[in-house]
């Protein structure tokens, strides 16, 4: 069974829909049953896909250090694109 990158997968969606809800109600938005806000279940959702992560990382034994450079790179990369558009802050 491949439980591990099935609900890496459906973590990502979560992410991309709590997002997709900031976008269309606010950040700060409560939801109306729960109370909760689009932040506090961003936040939520984002901590789940980083378990996640960390847990298909180290049962695939991904490259540690491929996946920081990596990093390095796209952070290096959207600080330079914010430079010079302005439009990332």
């Amino acid at each position: 069974m491949h439980l591990i990158p099935v609900a890496t997968q459906e973590e990502c969606a979560e992410v991309i829909q709590a997002i997709s809800k900031v976008f269309r109600f606010t950040l700060n938005h409560p939801h109306p049953n729960t109370g909760v806000t689009n932040k506090e279940h961003l936040e939520t959702e984002v901590g789940q896909l980083k378990c996640m992560l960390d847990l298909l990382s180290s049962k695939w034994e991904l490259d540690s250090n491929a996946i920081n450079r990596s990093y390095d790179l796209k952070l290096m990369n959207y600080n330079r694109w914010d430079k010079q558009h302005g439009v990332l802050s």
